[in-house]
């Protein structure tokens, strides 16, 4: 669960946010919209704990943040995953290594399992024939489904993306939409995108009774729940 409550930011004296509050239940997905300067990256920024708010408070699954130290942050933002709109890859590195960094660097898997994860993750998103190919052979939508791959394959309890980071190809946009919305059942997963426009939110109640389809590795049970 995500909550803010009561939360002020200010720039140069404007404020951006002013006594906000909402809150993003387990299992749900929350669409952010609105205009330039509406606070849409300041909030998500404020989830992270890279911003601090003047006053009011933040919950992130029950755990205040605001004020926490850092390194008490870190374990928080293992949890979470980020799509940037300008997809972030390293152009060093293939599509492989991308989409297996973080789980590389923590180092809590072998290889091999790191390459089942991968591959799953490029299954999803339609790229599974592009493991060796590197950032600058991609197109631009391309690039967006890897960065969307590399968000998936860490199996994180949340994910947030800024605008248009659904891929620059009207076909495979809808596709990963509609197979967002199918993989969106188990709980204890949110999701959060910003665009511009309206605020809308979209509620997807997991029935007990009926079985959840898996949204990502580690319901697949390629990694431990």
């Amino acid at each position: 669960m995500i909550k803010f409550t009561d939360v002020c930011v200010k720039f140069d004296g404007r404020p951006v946010l002013k006594d906000f509050t909402m809150e993003v239940p387990t299992g749900e997905t929350l669409v952010i919209l609105g205009g330039s300067g509406g606070g849409k990256t300041t909030m998500l920024r404020l989830i992270l704990g890279l911003l601090h708010p003047d006053s009011g408070s933040i919950l992130v699954d029950g755990q205040e943040i605001v004020g926490l130290p850092e390194r008490d942050m870190v374990p928080i933002r293992a949890r979470m995953a980020m799509v940037f709109q300008g997809s972030a890859l390293f152009d060093s590195l293939s599509v492989r290594e991308n989409v297996g960094y973080r789980l590389y660097e923590e180092g809590a898997l072998s290889d091999s399992a790191i390459e089942r994860l991968v591959v799953l993750s490029l299954c999803f998103v339609g790229l599974e024939d592009t493991l060796e190919k590197m950032p600058a052979e991609l197109s631009g939508g391309m690039k967006k489904r890897v960065a969307i791959a590399r968000a998936l394959a860490c199996s994180p309890k949340l994910k947030r993306a800024t605008p248009h980071a659904g891929g620059g190809h009207a076909r495979p946009r809808h596709s990963l939409s509609r197979r967002g919305s199918a993989d969106h059942g188990p709980p204890g997963r949110k999701t959060l995108r910003r665009h511009r426009g309206h605020a809308e939110k979209r509620r997807r109640p997991a029935h007990p009774d009926v079985p959840q389809p898996a949204r990502g590795p580690r319901d697949a049970g390629l990694l431990p729940a």
